[in-house]
């Protein structure tokens, strides 16, 4: 009746961890039509992998193996996830499993005094220690996801695929290390000097992959602060520059101002003496004279900030023969900090802007265009571009391939964070990206 007991508990805890293990990839990947399906296929085949390494006796690392692949093979079919993400995820799985059931023997080990050897290939025993691994797997999982390992850390780690391939391979080499030095129990006739010895091991593992996760996010995050850093100081930039441009349109119209007073003070005097053809001379003049020295400053917004950077990408554009075209209207009851208007608009910017040099001059031309709804305000940024477009809204050959898409991700990210749409199409050589910012207050009539 205990057996029994223990065999439909430990099943019901395995299929809890392997469920928390499969949903915490819900918050990074977008779960396909069949994924819960897919789920229960992915429960059973492993609840039957782990009843034939127990019944055919798999050594550990076979069995490690074994449950890898089938965890890699479920995420691929739960979620739409990249080869990646897949990987972490599978091994941080199995990782966790067999570094606690390592622990889980030595504890047991200690406490009972029967070698590992034995506990492994005892019902009872093999039995006991697979729920209590279950139970403390779950446990860490937890409390790991919770206080250290948060979905805000794991994002940023994510958006750095050096990084992924990194933590993935390290902790798939160091759980496979552990279930090879599992392997030696056998071999040594001191059983405590082996369990002492695999103990040690055990926590050497855990520690060093604790490192490795922990150095590798504070990397990403350290990196992204850079990289908001600099984005703020481009912003900087951008708005000292258009406030000098509207210093230099101050001035002129100062001049303007000073020069057209006098002026007509001139023409007064000529008036009032019936001199007609020499005031119309003068005025034909001063149209010419004001027209040609008076600077002009095309305004794109009516958003200081947006201004700011469709002043500095036309500026761009000039210089490169690109044409552009803008007019942007924005409400600022749309909840986007000043930041995440410039990651915004300055990545799918820079994405139009790379896809147009690929073209000759004649051809290159960038439209940015607003559309003013009840609640909705729409965004459409096009551009054309050689025909050939990438995933994630990216129609360029980028020379970066770690960041390809990774600027478009962000955007999208950033606008459904705000309950907002991102959609793209493509029209004959024409790549459109429209964005739908929802506000506050809707048109008044």
């Amino acid at each position: 009746m205990l057996y029994l007991f223990l065999v439909i508990t430990s099943t019901i805890t395995y299929y809890i961890y392997t469920y928390l293990s499969v949903y915490f990839m819900r918050d990074h990947a977008d779960m396909r039509s069949y994924g819960n399906i897919s789920l229960a296929i992915c429960m059973i085949l492993s609840s039957i992998l782990v009843l034939f390494s127990r019944r055919f006796d798999f050594e550990a690392y076979v069995s490690y193996l074994f449950m890898l692949l089938v965890m890699f093979i479920s995420f691929k079919i739960i979620y739409k996830i990249s080869t990646t993400m897949a990987a972490y995820a599978s091994v941080r799985h199995v990782f966790y499993f067999y570094t606690v059931r390592a622990f889980v023997f030595c504890m047991y080990s200690l406490i009972t005094g029967m070698p590992i050897r034995y506990i492994a290939s005892g019902k009872m025993s093999d039995l006991i220690s697979f729920q209590t691994t279950c139970i403390f797997v779950i446990v860490l999982f937890i409390i790991l996801q919770k206080f250290s390992v948060t979905t805000s850390r794991i994002q940023a780690l994510f958006r750095n695929t050096d990084q992924v391939l990194f933590v993935t391979t390290m902790k798939l080499s160091l759980g496979f290390y552990l279930t090879i030095v599992s392997f030696g129990g056998r071999y040594t006739a001191n059983d405590q000097w082996f369990t002492l010895m695999y103990l040690f091991t055990c926590i050497v593992v855990m520690g060093v992959a604790a490192i490795v996760v922990a150095n590798s996010v504070r990397s990403c995050e350290a990196l992204e602060y850079e990289k908001q850093t600099v984005a703020l100081q481009k912003q900087l930039d951008m708005q000292v520059k258009h406030y000098k441009s509207y210093q230099v349109y101050t001035q002129s119209f100062r001049e303007f101002r000073h020069d057209y007073k006098n002026t007509l003070s001139t023409i007064n005097t000529l008036l009032r003496k019936n001199d007609y053809e020499t005031a119309i001379h003068i005025l034909d003049e001063m149209g010419v004279q004001m027209s040609d020295g008076l600077t002009t400053h095309p305004t794109y917004s009516n958003y200081g900030l947006l201004d700011a950077i469709m002043q500095e990408f036309a500026n761009t554009c000039t210089n490169d023969g690109i044409t552009f075209e803008c007019t942007l209207y924005w409400d600022e009851t749309i909840k986007l900090t000043e930041l995440e208007i410039v990651r915004i608009f300055t990545n799918l910017l820079k994405n139009a802007y790379e896809a147009v040099l690929l073209l000759p001059k004649e051809q290159r031309f960038v439209t940015v265009k607003s559309k003013l709804r009840d609640h909705w305000i729409d965004v459409m940024i096009s551009n054309r571009f050689d025909g050939i477009y990438h995933e994630d809204l990216e129609s360029t050959k980028t020379t970066d391939k770690g960041s390809r898409g990774l600027g478009s991700k962000i955007v999208r990210k950033t606008i459904e964070q705000l309950g907002g749409v991102t959609t793209w199409s493509v029209d004959d050589d024409v790549f459109k990206v429209v964005m739908n910012f929802p506000r506050e207050h809707p048109v008044e009539s």
